[in-house]
């Protein structure tokens, strides 16, 4: 999460270069709004309506045009294009085919891909052009490596395996969301219901510094220290730094698996092998002053499905306009700018040995704005970031590494002393990680209230 403002004369622009905006009303978005509560942003959230063009409109590239995808709508008359738009008409037999051809799945299958689940389930069409965006938009990774077990689509995967084609909410999970509900209140509740995302005056980054500074009142927050060794001394876990060396009970790691396997003692060469390297992606921010440019479209912005180099030069993986989604970051004579960002690389750079310089991906970015939106003028204010190794890839055997890490860690330090949760094993996202946390944090104290009582 990075948000920085660029003042100018007149006023200031907001640019994210991680994260734009947060879910409210999934699981995880409950649990992410239930922190945002404790250290006490809930009032200073800017919240985007189910009902606003930044909600609604999103868009897909299909050939050389940008085609509008919206949720289904009870109106009259019904909206014919799934029948004219070729993009959508070519789905509507894997859609059929999903609906009423009988789950099957070989019975040795542990894991497979997101492009063979679509292909085999749905069809090829969906898979590339529906599909593989929507990857690119969250993973930045390629859908024929990704784990269908392991992604934010598993819910299908569970369907198949349960031999059913639509399925409730676990049990465990609906308790939760009970729980999460009761504790947000019925009117904040409510409003997270009834809104698709939010953010911040100051951005996403607000999050992370209000949390450090909550934080900072009761905790030892050192970022000046990085972990050079954990082992097991005794019945203590040390923890060794440049600084210091320390022991504890317990140890919860959120850093990246191979930085954490470079501290442990002795992790399994196989497993440490066996980890894909994240993805780096090139992030470049854009920003029109009011009333210069004209957008074809409306809405959250583009993702771009899977393509040759030829058809996709940049590596370009899709456009978010910001301006459409978010108001109220922007200052003065800055308010009412069309505001972009174009996102690059990901798994199209997974063999690169270097990446492109700053200029070189400012190049890209006006390159496809230009070529997709028609915007040839030269953007008043930019920022361009290379997010380098920023996003783990949950690649097929993705939850049976987890489970070796795990009984490696257990034989270790011993069952529940040592946790790893964060973007590496739980989740790419803000809430997911959130939600792990909170579980983990439960887990430890439900284990201490038992050891209280047995004492």
């Amino acid at each position: 999460m990075r948000s920085v403002r660029v003042n100018r004369t007149g006023g200031s622009v907001l640019f994210e270069s991680g994260p734009h905006t947060i879910r409210p009303n999934t699981l995880a978005g409950l649990a992410g709004l239930e922190l945002v509560q404790q250290i006490g942003l809930d009032k200073e959230i800017l919240w985007v309506n189910k009902d606003s063009v930044g909600a609604q409109n999103r868009y897909v590239k299909y050939g050389d045009r940008l085609v509008l995808l919206r949720p289904p709508q009870r109106r009259f008359p019904p909206d014919l294009r799934i029948f004219t738009e070729p993009l959508l008409r070519k789905a509507i037999g894997g859609v059929l085919k999903f609906v009423f051809a009988p789950p099957r799945r070989p019975r040795e299958m542990e894991d497979e891909s997101i492009a063979s689940f679509f292909r085999r389930r749905f069809n090829p069409h969906i898979a590339q052009y529906l599909v593989s965006p929507l990857v690119h938009g969250i993973y930045a990774g390629d859908y024929e490596r990704l784990s269908m077990q392991s992604s934010f689509l598993k819910f299908l995967w569970d369907m198949e395996t349960a031999g059913k084609r639509f399925m409730k909410r676990p049990a465990e999970e609906e308790v939760l969301v009970k729980e999460l509900k009761v504790a947000l209140g019925p009117e904040l509740t409510r409003t997270a219901m009834e809104s698709r995302m939010y953010s911040f005056t100051d951005g996403t980054e607000t999050l992370a510094r209000r949390l450090r500074e909550k934080l900072g009142e009761t905790v030892t927050i050192r970022t000046d220290s990085p972990v050079q060794r954990i082992t097991m001394e005794g019945d203590e876990i040390k923890v060794r730094t440049p600084l210091q060396s320390r022991s504890f009970s317990h140890v919860i790691s959120t850093i990246p698996l191979p930085t954490l396997f470079r501290v442990l003692p002795q992790p399994p060469q196989d497993l440490v092998d066996s980890i894909p390297p994240a993805v780096t992606v090139g992030v470049v921010n854009l920003f029109y002053p009011p009333g210069s440019v004209t957008l074809p479209i409306q809405g959250f912005g583009y993702l771009i499905p899977v393509t040759t180099a030829a058809q996709n030069p940049e590596d370009a993986l899709g456009v978010i306009v910001v301006s459409d989604g978010i108001q109220g970051q922007d200052t003065g004579k800055f308010e009412g700018g069309v505001k972009l960002t174009a996102m690059l690389g990901g798994h199209y750079w997974r063999n690169r040995t270097s990446y492109p310089s700053d200029d070189e991906l400012l190049i890209a970015a006006k390159s496809v704005v230009a070529r997709d939106l028609g915007v040839t003028s030269n953007p008043s204010i930019t920022l361009v970031t290379l997010q380098r190794d920023c996003i783990p890839q949950y690649e097929v055997g993705h939850w049976q590494r987890v489970q070796r890490l795990e009984g490696y860690i257990d034989s270790t330090f011993g069952r529940d002393r040592f946790k790893v949760v964060g973007s590496a094993v739980d989740g790419v996202g803000v809430n997911d990680s959130i939600l792990a946390a909170r579980k983990v944090a439960k887990r430890l104290q439900d284990l201490a209230f038992l050891e209280t009582m047995l004492e």
